[in-house]
């Protein structure tokens, strides 16, 4: 049989700053299951995203990395993630934010989640780090390690939005629990975002109802951490 592969899709709009972290994170993660990563850009018109993705795609890991771009029409984060989704060559598809830095072990604990759950939706916790400023000092004085270590270390969780998404996902409404930012489903004909919701927030609510009326169960994973970097 062979190894499930997973297709990390970031969305992102002129974060380049925080991207760069992302990427160098996304390369060093420790997992056995190959993977691909996407940079779904909601229209940023300074080209930095994409010198970013030009400096990293061809790295030593060779982990394939792909700059997809839509016009700037607005916060249009569904139709991003399409790109990602309708592009992807995985069978999982790892859903991150362009502010979000994950775990050394983020795409590890994904997919092998998703190697054991068939239909399965599973969403992960955040932290937050809310001083940009001091975020962008301290990158350019630490290797990523270190970096990691220090957005640990000085992130906090927010308990109220903690319990609540606990509550929705062991309640009638396990939907309520799905945050895209930190999210992994099976990719197929049913998991494709309506373009039709634009904003915050609504649009994940209302696939991830969609997948559990199609027979997915909604998982909650407080402990599988991304960390909310505020721009």
């Amino acid at each position: 049989m062979s190894i499930m592969k997973a297709s990390v899709i970031i969305t992102t709009y002129k974060q380049a700053l925080i991207l760069d972290v992302i990427l160098q994170s996304l390369l060093n993660q420790k997992t056995k299951y190959e993977y691909e990563i996407l940079v779904c850009d909601d229209g940023t018109d300074d080209g930095s995203n994409y010198e970013l993705v030009k400096k990293y795609a061809n790295n030593q890991q060779k982990i394939g990395i792909r700059y997809l771009w839509q016009q700037d029409k607005g916060f249009r984060a569904a139709a991003a993630r399409n790109m990602g989704i309708e592009s992807a060559n995985g069978e999982v598809a790892i859903l991150l934010d362009g502010d979000m830095i994950p775990d050394p072990d983020y795409v590890q604990r994904h997919t092998s989640f998703h190697a054991t759950h068939k239909k399965a939706v599973l969403t992960g916790g955040r932290l937050l780090l809310d001083d940009s400023k001091f975020f962008k000092g301290i990158k350019k004085k630490l290797d990523l390690q270190n970096l990691l270590a220090f957005i640990k270390d000085n992130s906090v969780i927010n308990s109220d939005e903690e319990e609540f998404r606990y509550n929705w996902s062991t309640g009638d409404h396990p939907w309520m629990a799905v945050f895209s930012c930190n999210l992994s489903f099976p990719i197929s004909q049913h998991s494709i975002y309506s373009e039709m919701l634009e904003g915050w927030g609504v649009e994940d609510w209302d696939l991830s109802k969609r997948l559990y009326q199609n027979g997915h169960t909604i998982y909650y994973d407080r402990s599988l951490l991304a960390y909310h970097v505020d721009f």
